[in-house]
């Protein structure tokens, strides 16, 4: 089969030649088989330490899983027992030292394991917000270690003053990748490495499970006790923990020099080869994540595939929803005269955003498109943008958006110029009238406008 990635040429001439490969390919399961991070056979494992402050049992096995899935060998877990001395002053200063003799000694033997060219990262998690093992790691990690090529640490209490130079900058080896997580009620933050996600609090990160979060965060007081104020609080939060996610693996992978970006275009462009070329359910499904209950028997980490085409709130979560939605609702409705051009591509870490011009002729009902709006035979044109999420080499997430007010007026279901009698104005506008001439939307010359820039007039509903 042909890989496809020649960005900037029409998606649907590349698809019908991989189309023809997979054809004659000996089984439709090898264009579907299950797709993983990709690295060249001899590169070295990417072996990864995680450490928190908290025993292992209570540890976030999702975020276990999530790195098993992008193939990080996680060989070790170390618990940061992390304590006060309790008598204050010389007592706390030996503890401390003692502390930091146990963790660096565990550090110290990850790296003794390792043979010649195998390297290792290491993520930290500063589970309770009284103690201080993110904030250890960090300090430990300020001194040169041959070995370790990335430090991630979420929730450090501080940033210890090893790490931070005269100008707020960080001071870690220049060969170490490092990102710092602080939530938003840490009010500190060095100028460089340091991510702030000032609408969460700490433990946004952390998915969840039943009891976890009660077991991890206490109080917050000082205490040291599990059972404070706030036990059972829920801190996670999906848009912090996404965005961490995603500078979390950049940092990795850059550490271990790892590039899978020709992996996400390719799971993506698999996908839209069978959605609307093959048209073939079982290839579609093959290219999405499996689904990820809690014990609850729900998706609570938003980690089963998701689907939104956002302007109709078309699509779903979980496999059997959007099996039974591309079965139904998308792959009977494809329009025989769909044509689909990539415009322009962004490929991060685990996401790409693709803007995609689609023409067809409206023969059809296009239920995720046009739901219950009967064949008009216009002709139409649609700019989507596609925010799409890979994980551990296949798709997690899509969300799909596109200017339906610039739809409905090509089809004849909305005229700019009638205005709803309905409207009522509160206020003028700046030339001081209180009615509305125009429905301020726009049709096609807006698409046109996408691909051409010069095709249209720019600013014409200002001159109305």
């Amino acid at each position: 089969m042909d890989t496809i990635r020649r960005t900037g040429s029409d998606i649907t001439r590349r698809i019908r030649s991989a189309h023809t490969n997979l054809v004659s390919s000996p089984s439709p399961s090898a264009s579907t088989s299950p797709s993983t991070p990709s690295r060249e056979k001899d590169t070295p494992p990417a072996r990864l330490v995680i450490a928190a402050d908290v025993p292992e049992e209570q540890f976030d096995g999702t975020t276990k899983r999530r790195f098993r899935d992008e193939e990080f060998d996680v060989v070790k877990y170390v618990q940061v027992k992390v304590r006060s001395g309790g008598g204050g002053g010389d007592v706390d200063e030996v503890v401390e030292k003692e502390q930091r003799k146990e963790v660096e000694a565990e550090v110290h033997r990850v790296e003794d394991d390792l043979e010649a060219g195998e390297r290792y990262a290491v993520v930290v998690v500063q589970c309770r917000s009284y103690n201080t093992a993110a904030s250890l790691l960090l300090d430990i990690c300020t001194k040169p270690m041959p070995k370790l090529c990335a430090l991630v640490a979420y929730y450090p209490s501080t940033v210890p003053p090893s790490a931070i130079t005269a100008s707020n900058t960080t001071a870690f080896p220049p060969s170490l990748q490092v990102v710092i997580h602080l939530a938003g009620t840490q009010n500190f933050a060095p100028r460089d490495n340091a991510y702030f996600y000032p609408d969460a609090d700490v433990g946004f990160a952390e998915h969840q499970h039943p009891n976890h979060q009660r077991l991890l965060h206490g109080s917050g007081s000082g205490s040291g006790s599990d059972d404070g104020g706030d036990e059972g609080k829920d801190n996670y939060d999906k848009v912090s923990a996404r965005l961490a996610w995603s500078r979390t693996l950049a940092c990795l992978r850059k550490g271990f020099g790892i590039d899978v970006s020709s992996d996400v275009e390719e799971v993506w462009e698999r996908h839209l080869r069978e959605l609307f070329i093959r048209r073939d359910v079982e290839g579609v499904m093959a290219t999405m994540v499996d689904d990820h209950y809690g014990r609850d028997g729900k998706d609570g980490d938003g980690l089963s595939p998701y689907v939104n085409y956002v302007p109709t709130m078309i699509g779903g979560s979980g496999r059997q929803t959007l099996h039974q939605l591309y079965t139904e609702e998308f792959l009977p409705h494809v329009p025989p005269s769909l044509q689909l051009r990539l415009l322009s591509r962004t490929v991060g870490t685990d996401r790409l955003v693709d803007e995609l011009l689609l023409t067809f002729r409206h023969t059809q009902e296009i239920p995720w498109l046009l739901p219950h709006v009967p064949p008009t035979d216009r002709e139409v044109s649609v700019v989507l943008v596609a925010a799409v999420t890979v994980r551990g080499g296949k798709i997690a997430r899509e969300h799909i958006y596109w200017d339906q007010a610039s739809v409905l007026v090509q089809v004849g279901l909305l005229d700019p110029g009638l205005v709803p009698v309905s409207f009522k104005a509160t206020g003028r506008t700046v030339e001081g009238e209180e009615e509305v001439r125009r429905v301020p939307v726009v049709g096609g010359e807006g698409v046109r406008k996408v691909v051409d820039e010069e095709s249209e007039e720019s600013n014409g509903l200002l001159m109305v």
